[in-house]
């Protein structure tokens, strides 16, 4: 998610990638255990009392449930979510990850359960809800996951329809407990289905209060509007603020501009720690384009984060070389990093030249300058910075981030250089395969994910590098 593009990506506690941000955070290891618990707790119940085939339909059927309820944990926009899961923008790809499992594992459910020995097993005066309940809600998420995965939806015809899991997740704890009273749940099956019972409703009761709180009211300042996109400026418009982002974190910004209300992730394009915000949003969509189109100063709008770890580092104690990759919007958290050096440099007075800061190469790939958001703020601060060296590749100029170019670049850095990459996935997923084969350590590379609907669903655990 870049700050002038929509993040298709924390808090200041967060540990930086390649310091612990590559490891599996606590909550993906209570999670798993509770799971694995469930699980064996549901076969040791149904296998010996019907079989294996009623077993594994029932397993089925729980750890959809469960699956639901990790993914209503997984939405909810809180810094603790961060701190047990990793970075919001992997988390958001685990939560569309688990949706998808959870359908499939709601469809193998009703296949395998259709038993007349376990319907008899059901108290009969329970038959006329039970089925019902447990079939509108498979149908309705089924609906649900299939307008998520599919990005040629609008965002404002898919996001009310999907909050729909909710009434889905309400439906199934009825149709679980029915199920468990027929069939004589143990207590080891009650208690760890009880907790992802638990778990989904609570995390249902936050969505939906800050769902209506909606973030932070700030008030825009200013509008600097391009071709493309608007740079916005917010002031806080009461006492309350968001906690000071760092560089490169981004923060869900909530508008209505036209009368259309609706809540996107932007990456910060303002230096970081102050009161003052500013997000770059280009125009990709209706929504996008009434921003920057509508948008006025005065305008009230509201702010939820920061969140995410995606760090490029300007603190001149830092010892590695880094090479800072951006591509067209993705300048956005660089654009920050170098505003907030600026900034720095120009409060303490100092000269930049006097400070020994290990080097940046930022390398910037789009159509030409123009495409590139806050370019004439990057391109004073590389000029002002001396350890930032600007590299473009800029088509219209007849220059390409190609195979051959990602080689180059890769092979002119120095041992121990960190890669912080922002951009579409296509490109950095080159860049991050040829810095693999070229031996640099994943641990070495940071790739923010730039669309959070991106058609492809991969798998990764929260917390893990990509």
């Amino acid at each position: 998610m870049s700050a002038t593009a929509e993040r298709s990506t924390g808090t200041p506690a967060l540990p930086r990638r390649g310091r612990g941000m590559g490891r599996i955070r606590p909550g993906t290891w209570a999670a798993a255990a509770v799971l694995l618990a469930l699980a064996a707790s549901t076969l040791a119940m149904e296998v010996p009392a019907r079989g294996w085939s009623a077993g594994f339909g029932l397993l089925a059927g729980t750890l959809s449930y469960a699956f639901m309820a990790i993914t209503l944990l997984l939405a909810i926009r809180r810094p603790v979510l961060e701190r047990l899961f990793g970075p919001l923008d992997r988390v958001y790809r685990a939560h569309r990850l688990l949706g998808a499992a959870t359908a499939a594992g709601l469809g193998i459910h009703l296949l395998l359960r259709n038993d007349p020995e376990v319907s008899q097993a059901i108290d009969l005066g329970t038959v006329v809800a039970f089925r019902p309940l447990g079939v509108a809600g498979a149908i309705l998420l089924v609906i649900s996951v299939v307008l998520a995965l599919v990005v040629r939806i609008p965002y404002h015809r898919w996001q009310p329809v999907h909050i729909v899991t909710m009434v889905v997740f309400s439906l199934l704890t009825v149709h679980a407990l029915l199920a468990s009273k027929g069939l004589g749940a143990t207590p080891a099956f009650a208690i760890s289905a009880g907790i992802f019972a638990a778990l989904g409703t609570l995390s249902m009761a936050v969505r939906l209060v800050d769902k209506a709180r909606g973030g932070v009211e700030y008030e825009v300042i200013a509008t600097t509007r391009t071709a493309r996109e608007v740079e916005i400026s917010l002031s806080p418009a009461g006492r309350r603020t968001i906690l000071p982002p760092t560089a490169g974190q981004f923060a869900f910004l909530t508008a209505s501009p036209g009368g259309t209300r609706e809540t996107h992730p932007f990456t910060l394009s303002s230096a970081a720690g102050g009161r003052e915000l500013s997000f770059a949003i280009r125009a990709l969509g209706d929504w996008t384009g009434r921003v920057r189109d509508g948008l006025a100063v005065g305008d009230r709008v509201r702010v939820d984060g920061p969140f995410g770890a995606f760090a490029p580092s300007t603190d001149p104690g830092r010892t590695g070389p880094q090479v800072w990759l951006a591509a067209g919007a993705g300048v956005t958290p660089f654009a920050s990093a170098l505003r907030t050096a600026a900034s720095e440099s120009s409060a303490e007075g100092s000269d930049p030249a006097a400070v020994d800061h290990a080097h940046v190469e930022m390398i910037v790939a789009a159509r030409d300058a123009a495409d590139v958001p806050c370019w004439d703020d990057v391109e004073a601060a590389a000029q002002r910075l001396p350890w930032v060296t600007l590299t473009t590749a800029f088509s219209a100029d007849g220059m390409r981030l190609d195979v051959p170019t990602i080689d180059a670049a890769i092979r002119r850095q120095p041992a121990g250089t960190e890669w912080f990459m922002c951009g579409p996935s296509g490109l950095t997923s080159v860049v991050a395969r040829r810095l693999r084969a070229a031996g640099v350590p994943r641990s070495r590379i940071q790739r923010e994910i730039f669309d959070w609907r991106s058609p492809r669903l991969r798998f990764g655990l929260p917390g893990r590098t990509a």
